[in-house]
């Protein structure tokens, strides 16, 4: 990260249900959480602090960032009482903001678990085993922690980001300047090589909802949610994309081109040719925008207001970079008025693809 002048720092936690898993037994203690993974950061931030400075670094200067579900929890975390302090800026890419309801998410757990506590002959079906996950005792917690780690990790991946009012509430408020950043065609690798919507029409209307969906929820949703006790600010990577001056072929402005802009060492940056110099420019932007968060806490253009809304768009022609700033150009409201709208599928396939794609979001 020598481009934009700072000291990058990898964070690891456990993943699926090592890290979130809100079962009661695990979860008893008043101050307790199903949260795992976001424990894991606490401690690696606070390393973070304590050593920094032995790698050139200013412990009172960090900047949490996270890509797609690291975004998720960068933004659920600037308004986490627990990490106050632990951080000072926070960049969500392409991340979101949803908090599962623990206790829907333990009903499923218990049923995900059930199997093998049948397995191990402690009852006789899955319903009386996924009762008994239900209940707080130490049994419970004594088998679940018992269990080999290879039996867990077949259960699949639960909800991430637990609204357990311990780490993180539903109300919760950014207490740090946050940087949102969302590509225009975020859908467009989920959906190419799923052939379960049949039809190209149909694949295309889950790119181009699902896009905007992904857009929204990723950037002026968590503004919404977040934002009023700390500046928000909008970023909008239009590049490649359908209103873009420059086409990336088959996938448009895709979920993970900042990454790709942002260094071309990213896996990401396999996925198009950015050797022109108009993505350089791109690219030198982006770097420049971050950079200037990171030291001054603003990436150099207005902060998103509910009055205002404001995004700056990064495009690109074939030899320069092309910023503009704008309202934000959508509303939950429009999104769901273009899709009632649109004629291109059935009301049976409409049907289909939301509910194959759409259902995770809130709307």
């Amino acid at each position: 990260m020598r481009d934009a002048g700072c000291v990058f720092v990898a964070l690891n936690y456990r993943l699926g249900l090592f890290g979130w898993n809100c079962l009661p037994a695990l979860t008893a203690d008043p101050d307790a959480t199903g949260n795992f993974a976001l424990l894991d950061i606490a401690r690696a931030l606070d390393w973070v602090r304590d050593n920094i400075r032995r790698f050139g670094g200013d412990a009172d200067n960090i900047t949490l960032c996270g890509f797609s579900d690291g975004g998720r929890m960068a933004a659920a975390l600037a308004g986490s009482p627990l990490f106050r302090g632990r951080f000072q800026k926070a960049v969500a890419i392409s991340g979101g903001l949803f908090l599962a309801d623990p206790d829907a998410a333990a009903q499923k757990l218990a049923e995900n678990f059930a199997p093998l506590a049948v397995e191990d002959g402690r009852f006789a079906d899955t319903a009386s085993a996924a009762e008994w996950l239900l209940t707080p005792g130490t049994d419970v917690r004594e088998w679940l922690c018992g269990l080999e780690p290879a039996r867990i990790a077949a259960l699949g991946k639960p909800a991430i980001l637990y609204a357990d009012d311990v780490v993180l509430s539903r109300d919760a408020r950014s207490a740090v300047p946050l940087l949102l950043l969302s590509s225009a065609t975020e859908f467009s690798g989920f959906v190419r090589d799923d052939l379960r919507p049949a039809s190209s029409a149909a694949r295309a209307y889950a790119v181009k909802y699902g896009s905007a969906l992904c857009r929204w929820s990723s950037t002026e949703a968590v503004a919404e949610a977040l934002g009023g006790s700390a500046p928000v600010w909008l970023g909008l990577i239009d590049y490649g994309g359908a209103d873009s001056q420059t086409a990336i072929p088959g996938l448009g402005s895709f979920h993970g081109l900042p990454l790709a802009l942002f260094s071309s060492e990213s896996s990401y940056s396999a996925c198009a040719d950015l050797s022109s110099a108009g993505a350089q420019a791109l690219s030198a932007r982006l770097k420049q925008a971050l950079a200037s968060f990171m030291t001054s806490g603003s990436p150099g253009w207005d902060a998103w207001t509910p009055q205002d809304r404001a995004a700056l768009h990064f495009d690109a022609d074939s030899k320069t970079a092309c910023l503009t700033l704008n309202s934000y150009p959508d509303t939950q409201e429009s999104i769901r008025a273009a899709m009632a709208a649109d004629t291109s599928l059935s009301a049976a396939e409409k049907e289909t693809v939301e509910h194959l794609y759409f259902s995770g979001f809130s709307f």
